[in-house]
């Protein structure tokens, strides 16, 4: 859907906190290039609180399931916060196209999350991002930083960054995965379960649960029986986007909105806890809060990562509450 015109709902689907439902309303974007976005969206339309969350590497906006309506029933009900929450799959992912062979998803992600936000008719919102869409987030904030209310950054300090005499090497690898993956074909399933089994062994740290609310969202049917993930099997590839921790440092001294970032107690992120500190002092306006809980903790475990996250949005409307 073009930056001019509404995105139109396709579906909605309860999500039930308590004795309150919120319908996910499944949304598509067109974009310019032929690109089709889908999202879930929850919330009302002209909601104060304008937000995009962006889901971790081969996740979709079904990692969001069980912490959206959490967070809208409980500031509904204590903080008196109006959500708009929109959940995208980025291309590659979920429900989401693919992009051509001579286009690549690191760039693109980027530029999708500013089309989602033009096509919603948002000149500013916020944005939650986990792993790698925490990464992909912060270089959104530092580069269209007027454009941020707040970045909440879910189990990441931002993206990869490699050492400069690397970065050569970096592309070359880049170059050769993407001619062996684009002749790669996804291989079939044959129930669903099976998928979620397969899953479960990419990552032995998620539930069952965890684990079937994505593959729900990431898989198709395949004639005449079976199933295949739907990702497109070059985002195993390395990325043509290679950063360097000096780039990352200035996209963050680039961004001028209210940052936080929620660490699990079991974290995966593939930094350095002295390059992570760097980054996190470089921050003009940092919150740092920790959760018991593992990379997926904002899934697994919504209810840990819900209050701090609440407070943190509380704190931007009533500065006073932020301590």
């Amino acid at each position: 859907m073009s930056s001019s015109a509404p995105p139109l709902p396709t579906s909605s689907t309860p999500s039930i906190i308590g004795t309150t439902v919120f319908e996910a309303e499944e949304l598509r974007f067109k974009l310019p290039d032929g690109v089709t976005i889908a999202a879930k969206a929850w919330g009302p339309e002209d909601a104060e609180e304008r937000i995009i969350a962006v889901h971790g590497f081969l996740d979709n906006a079904a990692t969001f399931d069980r912490l959206i309506p959490l967070l809208l029933s409980q500031s509904t009900r204590n903080l008196n916060l109006n959500m708009r929450i929109v959940a995208i799959d980025l291309s590659g992912h979920g429900k989401s196209s693919h992009r051509v062979a001579q286009y690549s998803y690191d760039t693109s992600w980027i530029i999708e999350i500013i089309t989602v936000a033009d096509a919603l008719g948002w000149d500013r919102f916020g944005l939650i991002g986990h792993s790698m869409g925490a990464g992909i987030s912060l270089i959104v904030a530092g580069a269209v930083p007027k454009r941020l209310e707040f970045l909440v950054m879910l189990d990441s300090a931002g993206p990869v960054a490699l050492e400069p005499d690397q970065v050569p090497r970096g592309m070359e690898k880049a170059l050769s995965d993407r001619l062996r993956l684009l002749a790669r074909q996804p291989r079939t399933y044959k129930t669903l379960d099976d998928a979620v089994s397969r899953m479960l062994q990419s990552d032995a740290k998620l539930s069952l649960e965890a684990a079937r609310l994505l593959v729900e969202r990431s898989t198709e049917k395949i004639a005449p029986a079976g199933i295949q993930f739907s990702h497109d099997p070059r985002l195993f590839g390395r990325g043509f986007v290679v950063l360097t921790e000096e780039v990352v440092l200035a996209y963050i001294r680039r961004v001028s909105c209210p940052v936080q970032i929620i660490w699990g107690s079991h974290r995966w992120y593939p930094l350095d806890q002295p390059k992570i500190d760097v980054r996190q002092k470089t921050f003009s306006n940092l919150l740092l809060s920790h959760v018991e809980g593992s990379h997926h903790v904002h899934l697994e475990n919504p209810e840990r990562v819900a209050p701090p996250l609440l407070d943190f949005l509380y704190s931007l409307r009533v500065p006073s509450a932020r301590l």
